[in-house]
């Protein structure tokens, strides 16, 4: 989240940030396309401590489908990829809460094989750099 989105976000009476990051999600899912079922938003942000300037960071789930029509999980995280860093001539910028997202990061995809797919690894602050997404056995570390 750009350092205005952390700002904004901060501003919110608690009462709105659900809504907050339910429009995250819903705004994400227009524009990757992408289920809503298969996105979740966790709005339990952690400062970034690599920055000097605050700026958090958010996790997101994504979920592996073998559904005809949907979108594979490495589809989804190459456009959302796309989306962010090209944030300027994509869809994005047309989205009040989507648009904070920072594209000067972009992010970054680092997978550790996870033989339970009910436990998530959680990596050491320092180490994550915005979203983390499960796609069933697989977990990746993602900067936005």
């Amino acid at each position: 989240m750009t350092a205005n989105g952390t700002s904004y976000y901060e501003n919110l009476p608690s009462g709105d940030r659900i809504a907050f990051w339910d429009s995250i999600k819903h705004q994400l899912c227009q524009v990757i396309p992408v289920n809503p079922d298969r996105l979740s938003i966790h709005g339990k942000p952690q400062y970034d401590p690599s920055l000097e300037g605050k700026q958090f960071l958010f996790r997101v789930e994504i979920k592996y489908t073998r559904a005809a029509g949907q979108r594979s999980v490495s589809k989804v995280i190459n456009d959302l990829r796309t989306l962010v860093q090209q944030k300027s001539i994509t869809a994005i910028q047309y989205y009040d809460n989507i648009s904070m997202l920072d594209e000067t990061y972009g992010f970054t995809v680092t997978r550790e094989y996870n033989n339970s797919r009910s436990t998530l690894h959680q990596p050491p602050p320092s180490a994550i750099n915005a979203c983390i997404f499960n796609f069933s056995q697989f977990v990746g570390k993602f900067q936005i």
